[in-house]
């Protein structure tokens, strides 16, 4: 039987997440906090099928880089206990992985669920294909909490 979830994790300072360290991990890259001046490695891990960051089409050129818009989304927040971003993890089943469609086409699939999404939820959102080996791999998507100016899509 197909069995598929979703989950929604409140990135918090109050319990010592920072946004930064989840897109290094997320994209499997090397990003520094600019806000607690530490870096994060997670280069040397297997690189995800598929990482992007979906911006409104208003917001800034360089938030496309996972370093500068997760450093801007820190730097917004000064309280000890705000909440700087919102994790969504989608984990579908493995029948849909298996469907026979092209990699391109599951990108698209999941990118158009994410903006759903979106449009509704976040402000800002990235889909991530954790694994392309892995039948079930959960999708993980993250949106700031604040509002970036105009509504996205």
């Amino acid at each position: 039987m197909a069995i598929a979830f979703a989950r929604e994790r409140r990135l918090s300072r109050r319990n010592g997440d920072n946004s930064v360290r989840t897109a290094a991990y997320n994209g499997r890259s090397n990003l520094r906090a600019d806000r607690t001046d530490e870096w994060f490695h997670f280069g040397h891990r297997d690189d995800p099928a598929h990482h992007e960051i979906l911006l409104p089409s208003d917001a800034p050129a360089n938030w496309a880089e996972s370093r500068v818009l997760w450093n801007e989304t820190e730097k917004k927040e000064n309280r000890v206990d705000s909440q700087v971003a919102r994790e969504i993890v989608l984990a579908l089943p493995k029948e849909i992985m298996e469907l026979p469609i092209s990699e391109e086409e599951q990108i698209a699939h999941q990118r158009a669920l994410v903006e759903s999404f979106a449009r509704r939820a976040f402000r800002l959102a990235g889909p991530r294909c954790p694994d392309r080996y892995s039948r079930a791999a959960p999708k993980r998507d993250r949106g700031t909490t604040r509002k970036t100016g105009t509504p996205i899509f």
